[in-house]
């Protein structure tokens, strides 16, 4: 009986994601980029969206894990080996972006032609529990293309994104699934480190037929396939004396969307210092810079879910400004951002909140 209703709760907590992670970044024009200083290593990102709530999640190792994909794939079950900080909109384990405490950062984009694997031997996750279950397993970006052949994202995923990562050891790597296979693009083949909403083949392809010119980015957006061109630019003419995280945030600026354009507002600007081992972030509603350092997280596992919002206003997050993430607090949160959100306002009824919201809002602590 207890495995009847459990698998019930799964299942409706599977529909749910599926609807959410339809739109989850759909025409928005969100765009990353990597940095390479004599300070370090940075990459930057816009998240464009219809509602700038969220959460920043301390995830902690040795939690066990489940992913939660629609029948009749079968879910991944693992145990969390790093800790990591993420960005979430929908609650625990499915981030729309994040860095693990091996300096490990991944950040996914939408790319309307992506399309997932059929089912296969291998086992499978969601679009955002790929992120996750990635920073719980994977030091480098090697390890997450050997991950890849082991755990594939769900063909019943809806959510069409593409993924930029960049490690520790310096290494950069665009993710896609194109026809079903995956598609990495790195070393030689990925010289300008510049990813928006094509496949990055085909931003290569529209920046060599449509020339922008010298400083191109002195001008106003005219499409938006030019952020591409116009990032790389900035990139090759910023002054040494300028100072990276500044330099970051004022690409992130140029392309900067709101409501005027037509699209789903930049809601989220976040800088990785991965040599540092910080996060940046700003977002609309709230455009102080806000810093957390991996250095003063243990990620120890515990039965709590520490998070804090993400329009806080302290400007340096210590492990004492997060807090226990409640499941009151965490429907709340969900049922705000359902109703921001043109395509699930009033379709998501408080029974079926209840029911994911007992899944997903707790810690499973193991010894490993």
């Amino acid at each position: 009986m207890k495995t009847t209703i459990f698998k019930k709760n799964m299942m409706q907590k599977a529909v749910l994601i599926a609807i959410l992670l339809s739109i989850s970044c759909a025409s928005f024009p969100c765009t990353s980029f990597i940095l390479r200083d004599n300070n370090g290593l940075f990459l930057g990102k816009n998240l464009d969206y219809y509602t700038g709530r969220g959460f920043v999640f301390i995830n902690q190792r040795n939690d066990k894990k489940a992913g939660a994909c629609i029948p009749p794939e079968k879910p991944t079950q693992w145990v969390s080996k790093y800790g990591s900080i993420t960005f979430n909109i929908y609650g625990k384990d499915l981030p729309m972006s994040g860095m693990n405490e091996k300096g490990l950062v991944i950040e996914d984009l939408w790319l309307d032609v992506t399309e997932y694997p059929e089912p296969d031997k291998r086992k499978a996750v969601p679009e955002l529990g790929w992120i996750q279950y990635m920073l719980d397993n994977c030091s480098t970006i090697d390890e997450v293309i050997e991950a890849d052949k082991h755990v594939r994202i769900a063909n019943t995923s809806i959510a069409k994104i593409h993924f930029i990562l960049l490690d520790s050891t310096g290494k950069s790597a665009i993710i896609e699934i194109l026809n079903g296979k995956t598609v990495i693009t790195k070393g030689d083949s990925f010289p300008i480190e510049v990813i928006e909403n094509q496949t990055y083949a085909q931003s290569l392809e529209f920046m060599k037929n449509n020339p922008l010119g010298a400083k191109s980015y002195l001008q106003p957006i005219i499409d938006k396939r030019e952020r591409f061109e116009m990032i790389s630019q900035m990139i090759m003419d910023k002054s040494p004396n300028e100072k990276p995280l500044d330099f970051c945030f004022n690409v992130l600026k140029k392309v900067t969307w709101t409501s005027e354009n037509m699209d789903a507002p930049t809601q989220w600007s976040i800088v990785y210092d991965i040599t540092g081992r910080k996060i940046s972030f700003k977002t609309k509603d709230n455009t102080n810079i806000r810093t957390i350092s991996l250095n003063d997280i243990s990620f120890q596992c515990s039965d709590t879910i520490v998070t804090t919002n993400i329009q806080t206003n302290i400007t340096n997050l210590m492990p004492e400004n997060f807090h226990s993430y409640t499941i009151a607090e965490a429907k709340l949160h969900l049922r705000s951002v359902y109703d921001e959100v043109p395509f699930t306002k009033g379709r998501i009824p408080d029974q079926m909140l209840d029911e994911i919201l007992m899944v997903t809002n707790k810690n499973t602590c193991t010894d490993l």
